[in-house]
């Protein structure tokens, strides 16, 4: 009887511990899984939220930001002359619409000597007329709006007959006011934010 009843005891006592073995090991797996999850899941958490701060503040603080690209191409013309046409390409890498401003100033070629090496600018030719004035129904205005994620093109054309090396200078106001801290930076003289674009050309 007594061997009976160790026997029972000893046979609960075995089962006990495999079965606080299991739990142990349950619980170790829970854990280790918890852990994975956690981590997994704060990142993704992180990632979300960065995303709709970097999103939010694109929308609450737009701002235009424009860039020009000169490319001119010299072809032969007729009567002697050479044809020098200059496409310039303005992008809106910003969030917001801005306006680019074309006065008498914005673009020019200017014939460069040079001297020991350096370049010497002679007198500028302003260029900005030579583009195409349209007509009754479609006249093109001194400045152009961009929107964001936009680009926009002009063209113009010039016929020379004077062989040489030209800096072709695009400068044009883009209508974006800086800040009024920046005045200290400049004395407190007022100005306005351009956007420009220098480009040489050889015509032969």
């Amino acid at each position: 009887m007594k061997d009976k009843v160790s026997s029972k005891v000893h046979f609960l006592q075995l089962w006990v511990q495999i079965f606080s073995q299991i739990v142990t090991i349950v619980a170790a797996i829970a854990v280790g899984v918890w852990g994975v999850y956690s981590t997994i899941y704060v990142k993704k958490e992180k990632e979300v939220t960065d995303y709709t701060l970097q999103e939010l503040k694109q929308k609450t603080t737009q701002t235009p930001h424009i860039q020009a690209k000169v490319e001119p191409v010299v072809k032969k013309g007729t009567n002697g002359l050479v044809l020098l046409t200059v496409k310039i390409t303005l992008s809106n890498l910003g969030t917001k619409e801005s306006r680019i401003t074309l006065d008498d100033n914005s673009l020019a070629l200017i014939p460069v000597d040079f001297s020991a090496g350096k370049p010497v600018f002679q007198e500028p030719i302003n260029i900005i007329s030579s583009r195409y004035a349209g007509n009754l129904h479609r006249v093109p205005l001194q400045f152009v709006d961009i929107g964001a994620g936009e680009n926009y093109e002009l063209t113009y054309a010039y016929g020379m007959n004077t062989k040489g090396t030209y800096l072709i200078h695009f400068l044009a106001l883009n209508g974006t006011k800086p800040p009024e801290g920046d005045l200290l930076i400049a004395h407190g003289i007022p100005y306005k934010y351009s956007v420009g674009a220098d480009e040489y050309v050889i015509v032969k």
